[in-house]
């Protein structure tokens, strides 16, 4: 993230699809307002069959997701990575 001098949606679009749970405090961090979109049209995102135009709703269905994935930890499928994925994703 630090040698990202603009964030575009491509980028977080990336992060949120590709890389592990332990991307999600970096996630948390970034104000969606300050990333810009891949070709000046505003951050296209295709969540499910709908069309949305914004990087909060980006975020906003990120965290939601990885929320739910989290949802029911037991003992035996805990992880530092998967706790702190959920207690971010519920405060967003």
């Amino acid at each position: 993230m630090s040698h990202i001098e603009q964030l575009t949606c491509a980028d977080l679009e990336y992060m949120m699809c590709n890389l592990s749970l332990d991307v999600v405090p970096i996630i948390a961090e970034i104000d969606p307002k300050e990333v810009s979109s891949d070709d000046g049209d505003g951050c296209i995102y295709y969540y499910g069959n709908a069309q949305e135009n914004s990087a909060e709703i980006m975020m906003k269905n990120y965290f939601q997701e990885v929320s739910q994935r989290c949802g029911k930890i037991g003992f035996r499928q805990a992880n530092f990575s998967k706790i702190r994925a959920k207690q971010i994703a519920g405060s967003f």
